[in-house]
């Protein structure tokens, strides 16, 4: 392409269409600027038509609505105390019961042995008790016995001490006696050997003499060693007697320790006796509990075993909860506690809730102890009182009457601006006030307002009841 055709195209496709736009715009600000001026509208203040409700102070206790959840104060695990087989299974989660009726059934075959064997026991103690019983009166009696016979063993034996002294005087006397007649048979055995010898006697005559002069040996012989065998026989019987007499007194004492221990035998065997009463107790209670019985009228939760299971000790057969315990649990959010925080934590604060077509009274019972970390919230407690039949974990709506408020408007909650401010109307200017929501309430017209308290308004007053996008203070407002 040659330098001329260059210009020429440079020219037409970039310089002459920026000529032409320049010219353009230069007569569209020229035509502007030079056009006549109209004259300037007066500014007017534009008045705002809304709704008013003149604010009257008053009393009123007001409600508040709030949510939570229907709970069981009283759930029961029953377990079981023994080991043993199910026989019946009588109930089903979810089915209502009442107090004492029977839900699980345990086998008792084992158990019923066991109590047998207590109560055996039980009968060989108190027949052990009552033999002794009978030993210590046959003690007493034998104690009595042999008392008396100590006293005749030692007087018969001082009597046959008597009667020793006595042959032994006599067997000395006896002596003397036998002695003379041996120096007379030794006379008569002399003369009759002189006789023999002379053949004055025949032979006959000496041996009659020689025997009896040999017997009469004999007899003093024998008298002799019974005199000097009398200290023996004494020594021997007063040994005899010795012996008797400690043998005696041995027994004697033996008897007396046998008797001062029976009140500790019979303590004994009573501690035995209160022992297998007490393990009878235990044997009944387990027979008794193989039947697991409602401790009250209830609703079960669930069933944890079945027909044919072997349950041990421990084991949780059968979950309810008491349905005079229901209660319903709810957050009371903190700009609420003071008002319930009374002297008795609110104690006796009338609520209601509506469930399946039917309202139900509540009655406050207690406020929780700890607060919510999160909201700083209290929980309320809500008594249902009597029987009710509402599902534990179901959810309601709960409308609690707080106790009476003074000097409190109750306003349409359209008149309220966020959560703390209402306009006032005054020279149908707005004026901005602070408010605190006390709760709700309901007319008797039926009408659902909210109570609201604040240290500059008065009875009398007018209030905004309309909601503005704008609204502030000082906007022009004209009242309908």
């Amino acid at each position: 392409m040659s330098l001329k055709s260059f210009i020429f195209s440079f020219l037409t496709k970039v310089l002459l269409p920026i000529a032409i736009i320049s010219a353009a715009g230069y007569g569209f600000v020229h035509l502007k600027n030079s056009r006549p001026k109209a004259p300037a509208k007066p500014v007017t203040e534009q008045v705002w038509g809304v709704s008013s409700q003149l604010v009257e102070l008053q009393d009123i206790a007001p409600e508040i609505t709030l949510y939570g959840s229907i709970e069981a104060g009283e759930t029961a695990q029953l377990s079981s105390t023994v080991s043993a087989f199910v026989t019946q299974v009588n109930i089903s989660r979810g089915d209502s019961i009442k107090k004492g009726q029977k839900l699980v059934v345990l086998d008792d075959s084992e158990l019923r042995l066991t109590l047998a064997q207590r109560k055996a026991s039980v009968r060989d103690v108190e027949a052990r008790i009552k033999s002794e019983i009978n030993s210590d009166k046959t003690n007493q009696q034998a104690f009595i016995i042999e008392q008396q016979l100590l006293a005749i063993n030692q007087t018969n034996f001082q009597a046959l001490i008597k009667s020793e002294i006595n042959s032994d005087k006599t067997n000395q006397q006896a002596l003397l006696i036998e002695q003379q007649l041996q120096a007379v048979n030794q006379k008569n055995f002399e003369r009759q050997q002189q006789l023999v010898a002379q053949k004055l006697a025949p032979t006959s005559r000496l041996e009659d003499a020689t025997r009896a002069l040999q017997q009469q040996q004999l007899s003093l012989l024998n008298r002799k060693n019974t005199n000097s065998d009398h200290p023996n026989r004494i020594a021997q019987l007063e040994s005899q007697l010795t012996q008797s007499k400690f043998q005696q007194q041995l027994s004697l004492l033996n008897r007396k320790n046998t008797i001062s221990d029976h009140p500790n035998r019979i303590a004994q065997l009573e501690s035995q006796l209160t022992q297998s009463k007490i393990q009878l107790q235990f044997a009944l209670l387990d027979v008794e509990r193989t039947q697991i019985v409602a401790p009250f009228d209830g609703r079960v939760l669930s069933v944890d075993t079945a027909l044919g299971n072997r349950v041990r000790n421990g084991d949780r057969v059968v979950k309810l909860y008491n349905i005079q315990s229901l209660e319903l649990r709810s957050q009371i959010p903190a700009r609420y506690l003071p008002m319930m925080q009374t002297a008795d934590s609110g104690r006796g604060l009338e609520a209601s809730t509506f469930h399946q077509g039917r309202t139900y009274r509540l009655t406050l019972d207690r406020l929780s102890a700890e607060a919510s970390s999160s909201q700083g919230g209290i929980d309320a407690f809500f008594s249902l009182g009597g029987s009710q039949n509402i599902e534990v974990g179901r959810n309601l709506q709960v409308k609690v009457k707080l106790p009476i408020q003074k000097n409190v408007a109750a306003l349409p909650e359209l008149a309220i601006y966020g959560q703390n401010r209402i306009y006032r109307i005054v020279d149908q200017r707005l004026e901005v006030l602070s408010i605190i929501r006390v709760g709700d309430w309901t007319s008797p017209a039926g009408d659902r307002l909210t109570l609201v308290r604040s240290n500059e308004l008065r009875s009398g007053d007018k209030v905004l009841i309309t909601q503005l996008p704008n609204a502030v203070t000082g906007l022009l407002v004209e009242a309908r």
